[in-house]
């Protein structure tokens, strides 16, 4: 496997950035426009329906995207054996979505589903067929072409979306906009990738990648079992409007979270791999990261539960003011979403496939069994019991951080507590600050981030944290220098 260079991660890590930030702002501003034409209900609806696609896109990529990416040597027959595997699964499990959408619309009791889910399933078909031309460029850490892809298949999803939603098709306009965001990426994927399989197909190349690849397919799918049981049961216990309602407030939530996530674990996950051996560098890179990841992530959640309503209002309408609660209670973990996300993958990393999914497993089996038991007393305790599962996660990652590279929970608390008392100190200052003028929304918002931004930045150098002069040294002064010869 390769070693790349700073220069090379720093390049990538913009671009990784470019891409999961730019499509995510994309799909936000869609959703923004979106939901003025559509209602919590048919939100609800897209969120079931897409609900038996997530599981089923998991089972389709099996894991190999991160076995290929994990392993050191790969070949040309490597890759052909991976898509003519995740081709075979995408045409079995949409026959079997295709076949069972009956029963699933007597299930969940929702008028049009059937039909819903037969097409918005043809996504399976679509996204199998670029799986391994993307791999290839997360292999080589070129992200430039990535978010080239996504966000032009973004731009032109929105746009249809749009369209359909403004004359009326309700819920289909959501179906369309993903059907075409996958259909734009496969295009757009073979054309930059230039990769064509060869016309032979390796068994054993395929149990080789199975050892690690079949693991990562099981947690995954355990993961998204665990996400995708959230708005069934908030559907069958409460509403399909609840679950509308419990999604835009995840979804906004999810903008910073995933794009963050999406940016370390991106960059980190083929960083860390070519580290396997050196366990001592690993842990010093893991330390590094969970102190940036941490100051990052803690203050940008705090700002934003500090200014939540306003957000939700001004983006989404008054029709959404019932999920303001929501997306505070989400963001309340603060630093945990993304250290989480940092030790788990570099457990992948290491080739710890069986670990991985023994920790993911624990996590998500406790996590069920709080949800059942935190639905019987009501939509908001259930809302709660998923944030606050965060923190639980977190001291199961470090048992075993611990026995893998001796990271313990000490160091963990220690690279994190700054960051996280910081934040809390400073969004309740500029809260009490905000929270006592009468302002439109759009300045309440700039006020917000000006007071808080200012606080968080300026206490933060001048107690000299650690995670300010990374971000400082690494990232600030390469944009002020690029901003100079502008």
């Amino acid at each position: 496997m390769a070693v790349f260079s700073k220069n090379e991660l720093k390049v990538g890590a913009m671009w990784s950035f470019v891409s999961k930030f730019g499509g995510i702002i994309i799909t936000l501003i869609n959703t923004m426009i979106m939901s003025r034409m559509l209602t919590p209900v048919e939100y609800g609806v897209f969120g079931v329906v897409f609900v038996f696609v997530n599981i089923s896109n998991v089972l389709v990529e099996g894991g190999f995207s991160s076995a290929l990416i994990q392993k050191k040597e790969i070949n040309e027959i490597d890759y052909s054996a991976v898509f003519y595997f995740n081709t075979i699964m995408s045409l079995l499990l949409y026959a079997i979505l295709f076949f069972s959408s009956g029963y699933v619309a007597e299930f969940v009791r929702i008028e049009n589903i059937e039909s819903l889910i037969k097409v918005v399933g043809l996504t399976l078909l679509v996204n199998a067929l670029c799986i391994v031309q993307r791999t290839k460029l997360q292999r080589k850490i070129d992200y430039k072409k990535i978010a080239v892809v996504e966000i032009t298949a973004n731009i032109l999803g929105s746009t249809v979306g749009i369209y359909m939603a403004s004359e009326g098709y309700g819920v289909w306009s959501l179906v369309v906009f993903q059907l075409v965001v996958s259909t734009v990426c496969c295009i757009i994927f073979y054309i930059l990738g230039r990769w064509r399989p060869l016309l032979v197909f390796s068994l054993s190349a395929l149990k080789d990648l199975l050892n690690f690849g079949g693991i990562m397919m099981l947690a995954s799918l355990v993961e998204v079992a665990y996400v995708s049981i959230i708005p069934l049961i908030i559907g069958n216990r409460f509403s399909v409007r609840d679950v509308g309602i419990y999604n835009q407030a995840q979804r906004l939530q999810e903008v910073p979270d995933r794009t963050l996530i999406g940016v370390f674990n991106s960059i980190n996950f083929p960083y860390f791999a070519s580290f396997q051996d050196n366990i001592v560098e690993i842990k010093r890179l893991i330390r590094i990261n969970i102190k940036l990841a941490s100051f990052i992530s803690a203050g940008l959640m705090m700002m934003l539960v500090v200014m939540a309503e306003d957000i939700i209002v001004l983006l989404f309408s008054d029709r959404w003011v019932d999920s303001v609660l929501y997306f505070q209670i989400l963001c309340s973990p603060v630093a945990f979403y993304l250290t989480n996300a940092i030790c788990a993958n570099m457990v992948k990393a290491l080739g710890k496939a069986k670990v991985y999914f023994f920790l993911q497993l624990s996590k998500r089996v406790i996590g069920i069994i709080s949800i059942l038991i935190a639905v019987q007393f009501g939509l908001k305790t259930l809302v709660w019991v998923v944030a606050l599962q965060s923190v639980i996660w977190g001291f199961l990652n470090i048992i075993v951080t611990r026995r893998l590279i001796d990271y313990r929970a000490k160091e963990y608390l220690s690279d994190i507590y700054q960051s996280i008392g910081l934040s809390l100190f400073c969004a309740a200052i500029t809260y009490s600050i905000v929270s006592n003028i009468d302002l439109p929304s759009v300045v309440a918002i700039i006020l917000t981030v000006v007071v808080y931004g200012s606080l968080y930045l300026g206490i933060a150098c001048k107690l000299n944290l650690l995670a300010w002069r990374i971000l400082y040294d690494n990232i600030l002064v390469d944009v002020v220098k690029k901003i100079k010869i502008w």
